[in-house]
């Protein structure tokens, strides 16, 4: 069994990353096309 502090970092990175990913989700359903661009844009550099 992980200790008490290990759980919570492992619950509140798995909460923090659904909650970026469905900011993102709404992100593109707004402006897919710029969402698009932005990431070509960021994999060029």
């Amino acid at each position: 069994m992980p200790p008490m502090k290990t759980i919570l970092l492992f619950l509140s990175y798995c909460i923090d990353f659904q909650a970026r990913n469905f900011e993102y989700q709404q992100l593109v359903q707004l402006d897919p096309k710029g969402i698009k661009t932005q990431i070509l844009e960021r994999l060029k550099l």
